[in-house]
């Protein structure tokens, strides 16, 4: 599942639209606010954060990531038509998984997202394997 986190009706629609086609289900938030929301209580397998959002901005986004729910910060993708070099004083350790700038390529960002969800769906796959009880132990 995707987050897209946009305030601009247009883009937030336009990136649903093109997803869905592709196949992949989608979940939106208008703000800042309604994203933190969302993210306390869905594990997604990659996130479309813009920057500059109402009530609580892409970087606040980013800083509750980096605190409460880290393994999903490195399912971030950065869409947006901020500077790079503000991104890149935040994220020195390159936590999030890309940034695109706007106007972006779709093809891009589809590549971009299908890579990001197919390592989501591969690291959860591999933490689930690492619970499962060997096949004798369970008796039989």
């Amino acid at each position: 599942m995707i987050l897209i986190i946009d305030d601009d009706p247009g883009i937030r629609g336009l990136l649903d639209v093109v997803l869905r086609r592709k196949g992949f289900e989608c979940d939106l938030a208008t703000d800042g606010a309604e994203a933190e929301k969302k993210l306390r209580i869905h594990d997604y397998d990659v996130i479309l954060l813009d920057l500059m959002l109402p009530r609580l901005n892409g970087f606040e986004i980013l800083r509750f990531l980096k605190a409460e729910r880290r393994a999903m910060l490195e399912r971030v993708i950065v869409v947006t038509a901020v500077a790079e070099v503000t991104l890149r004083d935040f994220d020195d350790q390159k936590f999030v998984w890309a940034l695109l700038r706007k106007p972006f390529d779709l093809d891009g960002l589809i590549e971009t997202v299908t890579e990001c969800a197919e390592n989501a769906i591969a690291q959860r796959s591999k933490k689930t394997s690492l619970h499962r009880w060997p096949a004798e132990s369970l008796g039989g």
